[in-house]
């Protein structure tokens, strides 16, 4: 392949976007070693990066669902924040493991219910 030509003419050469009418597209580029792909009105894309991240963007739900065991693991952090709510819940049994500290804090009133058969 002879790589992409932007609007403007410009020839990229290690570069292969494909793009529909309505203005999706896919890029792959080898020369800055990423791969790119984003819907019609940008509410929407994931891109790989050169240093190995995966960034994943939705304007609306983003959702994974697996029939079989669904696992994360990061050989450092793993943070979540919330504009809203967060919100856990399992039919079986729910468990917190740690092998140093764990701490809790909030800035507003605590409740802790338990509901018994």
């Amino acid at each position: 392949d002879d790589g992409s030509i932007s609007d403007d003419g410009t020839i990229h050469a290690e570069q292969i976007k494909i793009t529909t009418s309505s203005g999706a597209a896919i890029t792959c580029d080898g020369g800055n070693d990423f791969i790119y792909i984003v819907n019609s009105t940008g509410s929407g894309w994931v891109e790989i990066g050169a240093g190995g991240e995966v960034m994943v963007y939705a304007e609306g739900s983003l959702n994974m669902r697996t029939q079989k065991d669904f696992n994360l693991r990061a050989d450092k952090n793993i943070n979540i924040e919330s504009g809203e709510d967060i919100n856990i819940h399992s039919f079986g049994t729910t468990k917190i493991n740690t092998d140093k500290e764990i701490t809790f804090k909030w800035t507003t009133s605590t409740r802790i219910r338990t509901y018994l058969n």
